[in-house]
């Protein structure tokens, strides 16, 4: 704990155990998995003029998406 504290670049969560990381992995498998089920219905609340956040500098900065990909 103490080099993490040192550590140049510490990760914002922390998950510590086994059984920690057996539970986050499946409650991200079933947040993905509604996320994708009801996707169109997310992006149907766009304004039909509005650009598309996720092909903006922007969104793929929130993404992890590079400017050259």
């Amino acid at each position: 704990m103490v080099a993490l504290a040192a550590h140049p670049a510490p990760p914002v969560h922390l998950v510590l155990g086994s059984e920690a990381i057996a539970l986050l992995k499946n409650a991200d498998e079933a947040r993905k998995a509604e996320m994708e089920a009801w996707l169109d219905v997310s992006l149907s609340t766009d304004h039909d003029e509005a650009e598309d956040f996720l092909e903006t500098s922007m969104g793929k900065w929130y993404t992890g998406v590079k400017k050259d990909a």
